[in-house]
């Protein structure tokens, strides 16, 4: 019954919403020493015509000015987070 009740809430919400479900959409990134490629990534998201509503980049300790990048974009484009966590391989760098 239970169930039942939750697919109709989501169903009433639908039509209250024009068919659309209202979701929050994130993007995580694990990164080390990825200069070049995150300035293309950020640039990327942040051109899309529905951009995500956060973009959170995990920094495994880089030595190569990313960390910096990052900061650049962050301070332009408040979606955009930084978390350094020196150490951190991809699989912890996502579960963080």
């Amino acid at each position: 019954m239970s169930i039942l009740l939750a697919i109709l809430g989501l169903l009433l919400s639908l039509r209250k919403n024009n068919n659309r479900l209202n979701c929050n959409v994130s993007v995580i990134s694990t990164v080390l020493n990825e200069r070049g490629a995150i300035e293309v990534l950020l640039g990327s998201l942040i051109s899309q015509s529905k951009m995500p509503d956060e973009i959170i980049i995990v920094d495994g300790g880089s030595k190569d000015g990313t960390i910096d990048l990052i900061q650049e974009f962050s301070q332009k484009n408040n979606i955009v987070k930084l978390i350094k966590a020196p150490g951190v391989n991809i699989a912890k760098g996502r579960n963080i």
